[in-house]
């Protein structure tokens, strides 16, 4: 499994980003400072074919809509 590693900035603070894949599904881990537990996005679909951002486990949806678009931004600033 190759893993990419990298940072973005949120709320003035710094976050780890590790980019990874499993079965074909692209996975990021951001790790928070303090005791903040890690999250874990990934891109989704809805039945209506939108795209979105949600975490694994599902429960912090506006925190992965916030730190996707974050991640969006990285990749886009690289090309």
């Amino acid at each position: 499994m190759e893993i990419e590693l990298f940072q973005i900035t949120y709320k003035d603070a710094s976050l780890d980003v590790e980019r990874f894949d499993i079965s074909g599904q692209t996975f990021f881990r951001i790790s928070f400072p303090d005791k903040v537990p890690p999250l874990t996005i990934l891109r989704a679909l809805n039945f209506e074919g939108a795209k979105f951002w949600t975490s694994m486990p599902e429960g912090r949806y506006q925190l992965a809509e916030e730190i996707g678009i974050l991640v969006e931004q990285y990749y886009r600033s690289i090309k």
